[in-house]
């Protein structure tokens, strides 16, 4: 019990860091510093360039054999997690509005693993987190832009190499895997200003959900049962069931950083992107904002609780 009561103190100090941010980006909203259009910008230059240059960052370092085993065992927990998350959502969300069931389905999905993950996997694990999280990323990106796509228009015909291959995340894993297995390092001349905008990730992301935050009436999802189920499986179920499935697998004898950036990036809230795809598609906008703000609200306390399960039951 003391081991879990350390490891929730030591993740929950970190995401009250996290969410002192959130709060600054309120009060840029509350006092109109800041409005919808500059944080769409905000936004824009987080997942152009932001975005991109942290991945490169974070894949600038050798490339050994544990290393690369890293890579891919980041790759297959990533896939596993996804194919957990995807059959919660068929198994258990359905709704005579088929709107609002690809909106809720689409929530319990896909998490927030970029703008809430990496930051937090930043501050308790280092460089050696961010570049497994980046991995999960890579494999978020690849599923937000097929199966997302099918999941919110019902059409294959969205699918477009073009579309899949040119967004942020998956040209900014493409070149930082490309550099990586090559081993190319890039001269100090390009390296430090990507660094200098990699370090932007934390506070601008934060600042940007807290914008968001700020702006949403949250009283009408607390009677919405389906809306909180929901949450409840993305929050915890799904992040729990990787945690035992890890467990099963002789999770202990695995690398503790590895274990503990995938275990926060399936325990991220629901993803920015669900309001994105659904106003981009027709879908229930107001419900994925809702579902947004409040698993992001909720996320203060479940990310450290099921983190701290992981660290007790799963690290060396």
């Amino acid at each position: 019990m003391s081991a879990f009561f350390e490891n929730f103190c030591a993740v929950g100090g970190q995401v009250v860091i996290l969410f002192l941010l959130i709060a600054i980006g309120a009060l840029t909203r509350i006092s109109k510093m800041f409005n919808d259009e500059s944080i769409r910008g905000i936004t824009t230059f987080l997942l152009t360039f932001v975005t991109f240059c942290l991945l490169v960052v974070s894949f600038q370092r050798d490339c050994s054999s544990e290393q690369l085993r890293m890579v891919g065992a980041s790759a297959v927990i990533g896939i596993v997690f996804h194919a957990i998350s995807i059959a919660l959502a068929f198994l258990f969300i359905h709704d005579s509005d088929k709107s609002r069931e690809i909106v809720l389905r689409f929530s319990v999905v896909f998490t927030n693993a970029g703008f809430m993950s990496l930051p937090l996997q930043q501050a308790v694990l280092g460089e050696d987190g961010v570049f497994c999280g980046a991995v999960v990323v890579g494999i978020f990106q690849l599923l937000c832009w097929t199966f997302g796509l099918w999941l919110m228009t019902g059409e294959t015909r969205t699918f477009t190499l073009r579309r899949i291959l040119l967004n942020p995340g998956i040209l900014g894993i493409a070149a930082a895997m490309s550099l990586f297995l090559l081993e190319i390092r890039l001269p100090a001349l390009i390296a430090d200003p990507c660094k200098h905008i990699s370090n932007l990730n934390t506070p601008m992301a934060m600042i940007v959900i807290g914008y968001h935050l700020a702006g949403t009436k949250l009283l009408g999802i607390f009677r919405d049962g389906k809306a909180l189920f929901a949450t409840f499986l993305r929050l915890v179920v799904a992040p729990l069931l990787l945690v035992v499935l890890l467990w099963i697998c002789g999770g202990r004898e695995w690398n503790r950083t590895l274990l503990v950036a995938t275990v926060i990036a399936a325990s991220a809230p629901t993803a920015a992107i669900t309001t994105m795809f659904a106003v981009q598609h027709n879908r229930d906008v107001p419900l994925s904002v809702e579902i947004v703000s409040l698993s992001t609200l909720l996320s203060a306390l479940t990310m450290p609780l099921v983190v701290a399960l992981a660290e007790t039951f799963l690290a060396r």
